[in-house]
């Protein structure tokens, strides 16, 4: 081999690792995107339900006051409009309405649908945090080394994660 095609060869083998190297890296960002993407659908799915559920709450109608059954029903039409963080702390928000009426609703016949709704809140709040672990992730990726360069030039940001409300839960 002449020194010409040596030269070639090796400069073949260094452009074929710098592309392994982009691909590697831009698969990572992408399935990690995916990830985060997957759980925000989960969320909003379970959102959905909880929107689709408060409904059954009429049930227990004569528990709640007229001021909260209205706030609760204003706010039912939040889960299912605007962003996702907007969409979590409107069910933050039913939910701190609700706690002070749950321990009077389960002396009531209809005790499923409070387990019902009380499992598909155990869900979100799970969903919720398995988006912001993805968020977490993907965030860390693309702002450490190496793969900090493959994101500006695909110009991937950070996404915020999922801020929840503090409620106190009635003794």
């Amino acid at each position: 081999m002449s020194e010409f095609q040596v030269i070639l060869f090796v400069i073949a083998i260094v452009l074929f690792g710098i592309t392994l190297f982009f691909i590697a890296h831009y698969n990572t960002l992408l399935r990690l995107r995916m990830s985060m993407q997957r759980s925000q659908t989960d969320i909003e799915t379970l959102l959905r339900q909880r929107h689709d559920m408060i409904v059954d709450l009429q049930t227990f109608r004569p528990a709640i006051d007229q001021q909260t059954w209205e706030e609760v029903m204003t706010l039912r039409q939040q889960l299912i409009k605007g962003s996702t963080q907007e969409r979590i702390h409107a069910n933050d928000t039913i939910k701190g309405l609700l706690y002070p009426i749950l321990p009077r609703l389960d002396e009531t016949e209809n005790v499923s649908l409070l387990e019902d709704l009380n499992d598909l809140e155990q869900r979100i709040m799970y969903s919720a945090n398995v988006y912001n672990e993805s968020v977490q992730r993907y965030n860390d990726k693309i702002s450490n080394s190496p793969a900090v360069a493959i994101a500006r030039l695909l110009r991937l940001k950070t996404r915020p994660s999922l801020k929840r409300v503090k409620l106190k839960r009635p003794k």
